[in-house]
Parts: C-alpha cells; sequence; structure tokens
C-alpha cells in the first residue's frame, strides 16, 4: 500500500460498527517491519554482550530477528524488560509510528484533518506463549491510554502469529 492509504467507505463503516479494520500488506515488510526487526536484533545483540552471557544467534534476517532473546530472559528475567523499553526508542519504530500512511489511514477512519500520536501511547508488545506475568491481558485501549476519544490503535506482528503462540484477540464491537 503506498503512503496515502485509500480505505473505502465500506471499510470505514466495517471499523465504525466492529471497532477494528484488518488490512493485511498494510506495512511494508521489507521498507518498514525489516529495519526494526534488524534493530531488535541489535539490541539483544547488546545486552548478550553487555552481561557476557555464553549465547551463540545465528546472523540476522526476518525469521531470526528475535534469535537470542529467550536464551537471555532464562537467565535473567530483567533483561526482557530492557530489551522491551529499548524497543519503544528504536529510529525505525518511531518512523513507521509517525508515518505518513499512518496518519492518514487515522484521518480517513475518524473523519478528521487533525491526527496526533499520545505521549507515552506507543510501544512494542514482547508477549511470551505460556507466559502469564507480563502478558497484555484484555483491556480496552480508551482505559488503559486516555488521551483521547477517538484513538487508533496501530497493530502489526514483527513476527507470524500462530494459534499455538496465543494471537491478539478481538472483542468485536
Amino acid at each position: 500500500m503506498n503512503s496515502d492509504p485509500t480505505i473505502t467507505s465500506a471499510q470505514i463503516a466495517q471499523f465504525q460498527r466492529d471497532g477494528y479494520l484488518l488490512l493485511p500488506g498494510f506495512y511494508d515488510l521489507r521498507a518498514e517491519i525489516e529495519p526494526i526487526q534488524h534493530a531488535l536484533y541489535e539490541v539483544i545483540g547488546l545486552l548478550i554482550r553487555k552481561h557476557g552471557l555464553a549465547i551463540e544467534r545465528p546472523p540476522f534476517s526476518p525469521e531470526t530477528f528475535d534469535a537470542g532473546f529467550q536464551a537471555v530472559i532464562a537467565s535473567d528475567r530483567e533483561l526482557g524488560g530492557a530489551v522491551y523499553d529499548a524497543a519503544k526508542l528504536i529510529p525505525p519504530f518511531i518512523r513507521l509510528l509517525a508515518s505518513t500512511k499512518n496518519e492518514s489511514l487515522f484521518r480517513a477512519l475518524r473523519g478528521t484533518d487533525l491526527a496526533g500520536i499520545g505521549a507515552a501511547s506507543f510501544g512494542i508488545r514482547i508477549d511470551n506463549p505460556n507466559e502469564e506475568k507480563y502478558r497484555s491481558h484484555w483491556h480496552q485501549e480508551f482505559l488503559f491510554q486516555p488521551q483521547s476519544l477517538d484513538g487508533v490503535v496501530f497493530w502489526s506482528p514483527l513476527a507470524e502469529v500462530t494459534q499455538t503462540m496465543g494471537p491478539v484477540q478481538i472483542c468485536v464491537g
């Protein structure tokens, strides 16, 4: 999809009715998602080196971007928080967050000429399968991020999401 995404009136109506809109292929995997994956790969590598962990990793690829993360948190679970905190600050993520296509889509969905980004209301979720302590439980975004009644959450997986890993669940409406 280009930087000025066109959505149909039917899609806008579906979003207004159901509270969500699924747009497969909205983000360009190579140009927009892969730079985020690569930065996260580097963050994990920095932590491994900083803490002298004996963790071997394959070279970077979109499929191996999180290689070593499970071993890092197995050695010290708090290091997972360091990855989570750093993820919100990497330039490729900030570029995606503030992209023209996100702004255009927001304006189309909300019927407005003005869009904004809620301070401290963005991040990268790291949910580990079968780990409940740090999992994001059912919630409504406005209650957790009460900055705008017209807020929209843009969610895109960085890894292939499967049923066994526990995909996002949406409460329609």
